[in-house]
């Protein structure tokens, strides 16, 4: 099982759970492969959709962990940890090249992508670049 296939596998079990939307699994099912072989950064929906699959994936291995410790081992959480940590450090280079209405467009779709949505900032923190990014495209001191 190649890691695509495994972010995806993952993220069935946990719509079945009603941890994940039906929307984040959608997202992670986008050919993140061909997206980043042909990032540009004069791209920002592809910037916008790559941020947003990366963000999926590390907060879903997150949640996956605590699944796992909850529920028993599952031989892909260890490869589900690695992986989210090698992502992370790739979320703020991507929000750096969003302008404002890409930056909505990536905040609506990781909300939308959990159940909590409505309560997203209570069980997934944003990214701290995030919010800077979003007061700077709003003009708000910072």
């Amino acid at each position: 099982m190649n890691d695509c296939e495994l972010i995806v596998s993952v993220a069935e079990l946990m719509v079945e759970k009603q941890v994940l939307t039906e929307v984040g699994l959608k997202l992670l099912k986008n050919d993140i492969e061909s997206d980043m072989a042909t990032l540009s950064p004069d791209d920002l929906k592809k910037i916008a959709r790559t941020a947003v699959y990366f963000t999926v994936v590390y907060n879903l291995a997150i949640l996956f962990a605590g699944y796992c410790a909850e529920t028993g081992d599952d031989p892909r959480d260890k490869r589900l940890r690695e992986i989210g940590a090698m992502v992370v450090d790739y979320i703020p280079k991507l929000l750096r090249g969003l302008d404002a209405k890409h930056l909505e467009v990536y905040h609506g779709a990781k909300v939308h992508a959990f159940t909590a949505g409505k309560l997203f900032d209570d069980y997934l923190p944003q990214h701290p670049d995030e919010q800077k990014l979003l007061d700077e495209g709003n003009n708000v001191s910072v």
